[in-house]
């Protein structure tokens, strides 16, 4: 398998970087070692390191001055884990197409402005602080619209399904977490969830941002950090079903009180109605 071969066509840009990272979960075919080998091709990187059995993909890439200002760190942990730090403002608005298909997305967001219009579901305005978890449906295809108003700041972990049963909710015997809704493999239907930001969650991500970690030590970091937030975010949605938490706000970005799941996931229907 050649080194050629990419999830999708490189964008001469430096923000292509962290679709090409999301994007390529989806290709299981694509082994690591040729996914890193073809991400030097899609963005100029500041730094990439390569370890080799394990799968550990690590990237550091500064935008270009057209592009904006800023940077991502972005880490992949063999076919189940990226990782997608962002500290950065754009020159001007950006629109992606990005493949997402049977993948979990967990958004430990501070700032931004985003929307992401999944393939024949309802669009998610991203523009507060908060945890965004978004399960995509197999051959999902979102657009992602990033406003250059905002400078976008946060956590994004994208995972399988398979990875949270195995790693998480079996183990810590979590039979009723909120998160069993959104990990059916495959995942059938596009489901979001929205709670706000836990003193731990802000503090663990506030506290990543203002690192001076490079290259290893980065990358070593960053393992930590979202195995320690995955563990921060599970904790936090266990919270709704034993109905320890009585305000907040909803998918809708009401708020109110939340006295079960159905008050919180947000079932996307078919068709391009925008809320």
């Amino acid at each position: 398998m050649g080194a050629s071969r990419r999830t999708h066509s490189p964008a001469p840009s430096s923000v292509a970087a962290r679709d090409y990272f999301y994007s390529g979960m989806t290709d299981l075919s694509l082994q690591p070692m040729d996914f890193a080998a073809g991400l030097a091709q899609v963005a100029p990187l500041a730094h990439i390191e390569r370890h080799g059995p394990s799968g550990v993909i690590h990237a550091e890439v500064s935008l270009t001055p057209a592009d904006g200002q800023g940077y991502f760190r972005l880490t992949r942990i063999g076919r189940e884990l990226t990782v997608i730090v962002e500290n950065y403002s754009l020159s001007k608005p950006r629109i992606d197409r990005i493949r997402d298909g049977g993948l979990i997305e967990l958004d430990f967001r501070l700032s931004g402005d985003v929307t992401r219009a999944p393939t024949q579901s309802r669009a998610v305005h991203i523009n507060r602080p908060g945890l965004f978890v978004t399960a995509h449906p197999q051959d999902s295809v979102s657009t992602r619209l990033t406003a250059s108003s905002s400078t976008e700041r946060g956590i994004t972990l994208v995972v399988t399904p398979q990875f949270l049963e195995h790693e998480f909710l079996t183990p810590c015997g979590l039979r009723h977490s909120p998160l069993r809704e959104l990990t059916a493999s495959p995942i059938t239907r596009g489901q979001s969830y929205r709670t706000p930001l836990s003193a731990v969650m802000f503090e663990i991500v506030t506290q990543f941002l203002a690192s001076r970690y490079t290259g290893t030590l980065s990358h070593k970091y960053t393992e930590g950090v979202a195995l320690e937030l995955l563990c921060a975010a599970v904790s936090e949605l266990s919270l709704v079903t034993a109905g320890r938490r009585s305000s907040g706000v909803s998918a809708h970005g009401t708020h109110g009180s939340r006295p079960s799941l159905d008050s919180w996931l947000l079932h996307l229907p078919t068709g391009n109605t925008r809320h």
